[in-house]
C-alpha cells in the first residue's frame, strides 16, 4: 500500500466525516418526504429511487475527497457546475459499461465509439471540477492560519503529504469519486430492497438505532446495521470477482497454475456456498452476530467483497460509513416496504452489479 493512501484506510480517516454524511443523509429524507407526498398514493416515491441514491454517494464522496457539497439533493445546487457535473457523472457510468463490454472499436479509432467519445467529454468535465476543488483547498490552507491544530480532512494530508504542486491528491479524488458513485449506490439500493420485504430483519434493525445519535461512539456498537451490509454484499457482491495475475507458480486443490495467469475469486458462488452459509438463498443478517448461537462460521475468504491485504479497496471504510449513516437515517424516520412490480429487487451485471428493475419503496413516516 501507497504511504500516499495510508490515511485513506484508518478508521478515524472515515469517521472525521459522520457530521457532513449526516447531512446528507438528512437532505435524502428530506427529499423522500417531499417526493412521496407528491406520489399518487403519498407513500410510494415517484420515480426510480436509485437516481437520487447515486446522487446521496455522488455528494458524500465529494464531500470525502474534495472537502466540497454540491447540493445534489437540494432543489438548487451548491455549485452552478453542479448539474453539468451531474450530467456528465451520469454519461461516464452509462457509457463505461457499453466501452468495457461492447467491440473495443475506439482502437481503431475513437470516433467509431460513440460511448467512448461521451464517456471521454464526460470524464474531461468532471476532472476539472475535481482540479478546481483541489486548487480551492489548496488555497484555503496557504491563508490558513499556522496555530491551526484542527484535524486535518483526506484531501488536506494528501496535500500536505505530496506538496502544493503535487497532481497526486486530485488524481486520488478523480479514482475514488469516479469508484465509489454507482458501486455504494447500488449496494444501498440493494440493502433497502432486502430491508423493505423483510419486516423482521427491518425491526431489530429500528430497535438498534431508533433514538441513537450517530457518533462513532454509537456507529461501533450497530453490529446489526453492520451485518445488514455484510449480508447484503454476501447476496448480491457489488463485483462480480476480484482479478489478480498471480507472480509466481502456484498449486490450487491440486491443480498446477503458472505465473502470470490471472485468477478471478468468483463472489457471487462463494457467497452462496452452503458449506459456509446455511440457507445461503436467504437473508439473514444475523448470521454475522458472534452473540448468535446459530451464526455461521464462514471460510474468511469466502465474502472478501473489497479484496483483501495490500490490494484492499481503499474506500472500503468510506463506503461502509456513507451505507450505515442512510441505514440508519431512513429506517428512524421510516417503515420500508417494496413496491417494486417485478418481484424482488435482483442484480443485472453491467460492469457492476445494478438493479434489474426502476427501485420503488412504500414509505411509511414514523
Amino acid at each position: 500500500m501507497s504511504s500516499r493512501t495510508q490515511d485513506l484506510m484508518r478508521p478515524k480517516s472515515a469517521m472525521f466525516y459522520i457530521g457532513a454524511l449526516e447531512d446528507i443523509a438528512d437532505d435524502f429524507v428530506e427529499f423522500v418526504m417531499k417526493d412521496v407526498r407528491g406520489s399518487a398514493d403519498g407513500l410510494t416515491n415517484s420515480g426510480d429511487l436509485l437516481r437520487h441514491i447515486q446522487y446521496y454517494s455522488l455528494e458524500s464522496i465529494c464531500a470525502i475527497t474534495l472537502d466540497a457539497r454540491m447540493g445534489c439533493l437540494k432543489d438548487t445546487p451548491d455549485d452552478d457546475r453542479v448539474l453539468a457535473v451531474m450530467n456528465a457523472i451520469e454519461t461516464v457510468l452509462a457509457d463505461m459499461a457499453k466501452c468495457m463490454l461492447g467491440p473495443p472499436l475506439f482502437k481503431i479509432h475513437p470516433r467509431l465509439s460513440p460511448p467512448f467519445v461521451r464517456m471521454g467529454a464526460g470524464l474531461d468535465v468532471f476532472a476539472d471540477f475535481v482540479r478546481d476543488k483541489v486548487s480551492e483547498a489548496r488555497s484555503r490552507m496557504e491563508v490558513a492560519s499556522p496555530s491551526d491544530t484542527r484535524n486535518k480532512s483526506v484531501l488536506e494530508k494528501l496535500i500536505l503529504r505530496c506538496g502544493p504542486e503535487s497532481s497526486v491528491p486530485a488524481v486520488i479524488a478523480f479514482d475514488m469519486c469516479i469508484a465509489g458513485i454507482d458501486t455504494t449506490g447500488n449496494t444501498i439500493a440493494f440493502a433497502l430492497g432486502f430491508l423493505a420485504r423483510n419486516q423482521r430483519a427491518q425491526e431489530m434493525l429500528r430497535a438498534e438505532v431508533q433514538n441513537q445519535k450517530l457518533t462513532e461512539t454509537s456507529i461501533g456498537q450497530m453490529k446489526f446495521l453492520s451485518a445488514c451490509i455484510k449480508e447484503t454484499l454476501r447476496k448480491i457482491p457489488i463485483a462480480g470477482g476480484i482479478a489478480r495475475v498471480i507472480p509466481n507458480d502456484l498449486v490450487v486443490s491440486g491443480y498446477r497454475v503458472p505465473a502470470n495467469t490471472v485468477l478471478i475469486t468468483d463472489l457471487q458462488t462463494s457467497g452462496h456456498d452452503s458449506r459456509h452459509f446455511s440457507d445461503p438463498n436467504e437473508f439473514k443478517p444475523e448470521r454475522w452476530l458472534r452473540e448468535n448461537p446459530d451464526r455461521d462460521n464462514p471460510n474468511p475468504f469466502s465474502n472478501i467483497v473489497f479484496g483483501h491485504g495490500s490490494r484492499m479497496c481503499i474506500g472500503k471504510r468510506f463506503a461502509e460509513l456513507e451505507i450505515k449513516v442512510i441505514l440508519a437515517k431512513l429506517v428512524q424516520n421510516f417503515r420500508m416496504e417494496w413496491a417494486g412490480e417485478k418481484g424482488p429487487l435482483g442484480p443485472e451485471w453491467e460492469f457492476v452489479n445494478k438493479p434489474n428493475q426502476p427501485v420503488k419503496i412504500r414509505f411509511h413516516p414514523l
